[in-house]
């Protein structure tokens, strides 16, 4: 209900529409990038390094997700979502161009 104040002036407080902004987790981290294996387009959960391998393979020459994704278990995260992008779903290939693409020197193609 609206206060008197002095002749003419009444104060009254309107709630707000906004909201406080709430806080959530940020401990979860996700990566998108290029791997020799694992399902295609698809999240998936890893909470270890293990795992990691188990479900996208080792350190491979011209695939960087494992250094990423090796980087954030090794600096305490402990769950990240992964996304393997590009090449076929049953395994993607760096062929003899994909180097010299990296080089600016011609497109890179990715099996």
């Amino acid at each position: 209900m609206p206060s008197y104040l002095s002749p003419g002036v009444y104060v009254e407080e309107v709630a707000s529409g906004s909201r406080p902004i709430e806080g959530v987790g940020t401990s979860v981290a996700a990566f998108v990038g290029l791997a020799p294996a694992g399902p295609l387009n698809e999240p998936t959960l890893v909470t270890n390094w293990s795992q990691y391998v188990a479900s996208f393979g080792e350190f491979t020459d011209g695939y960087y997700l494992a250094h990423s994704v090796y980087g954030f278990f090794q600096n305490g995260g402990t769950a990240a979502y992964v996304v393997r992008v590009g090449g076929s779903s049953e395994g993607a290939a760096l062929d003899a161009d994909a180097s010299a693409g990296r080089n600016g020197k011609s497109p890179a193609a990715v099996g």
